[in-house]
């Protein structure tokens, strides 16, 4: 009881607070009951749930995105390197007709020998 007189509080204010019910004040423009206040409480700790699915679900899409860019980062590199195995293909077809050529050339012609 002390540290309520300390700050004021007198015990027919702890009283009030303790059984009886609230009732809205008439001194503003609106006045709500608190059977109205009681129903936008929860509405406000259902948006707040809501608010809290929505982060989390957010967190969830980040590090998804994440991952989904590793694997396409791997497969730019895989092209790249099938692009460059593709160049090493053409040249050595070249280098294959050209010994083809020569074997063809030594089948009709024969070796000589000098």
């Amino acid at each position: 009881m002390e540290l309520l007189t300390a700050f004021g509080i007198t015990a027919d204010a702890t009283a009030n607070a303790a059984g009886a019910a609230r009732e809205a004040s008439a001194k503003g423009i609106t006045t709500a009951s608190q059977g109205s206040i009681d129903d936008l409480n929860g509405r406000f700790s259902a948006i707040q749930g809501h608010t809290f699915s929505i982060a989390e679900s957010t967190k969830t899409l980040l590090i998804n995105s994440s991952q989904q860019l590793a694997r396409l980062a791997a497969i730019e590199f895989n092209t790249n390197e099938l692009h460059a195995i593709r160049e090493n293909m053409g040249v050595m077809r070249e280098d294959m007709k050209h010994m083809r050529r020569g074997i063809d050339d030594m089948s009709l012609k024969g070796i000589t020998l000098k």
